[in-house]
């Protein structure tokens, strides 16, 4: 599995949070999910397929967006809100 140029960005794995950090260990939905989504910006989902979520933020409201390359191109996906990112949401981009 390979991280990318940044081995510190967090990855989530099975539904589980890996971080160098208290965040280590939250499940995907779970109280402390939502809290790292709140004081971070970027994280490696790994599934069926992988890409790098990143949060932006557009008139001060956080939205989340899937990047990956696809032949040598960069795609972007919506995923939503910070409250839309759930396990089940983050697979169904994957």
């Amino acid at each position: 599995m390979g991280r990318g140029a940044n081995i510190l960005t967090p990855v989530v794995v099975g539904g589980i949070l890996y971080s160098d950090d208290a965040f280590t260990g939250a499940y995907v939905g779970g109280r402390l999910w939502f809290e790292f989504l709140s004081e971070r910006r970027t994280f490696h989902f790994y599934g069926d397929l992988s890409f790098t979520a990143r949060c932006e933020l557009r008139r001060e409201v956080p939205f989340w967006y899937a990047y990956k390359k696809v032949d040598g191109k960069l795609k972007k996906r919506y995923l939503g809100k910070t409250s839309d990112l759930t396990k089940e949401r983050l697979r169904r981009n994957d």
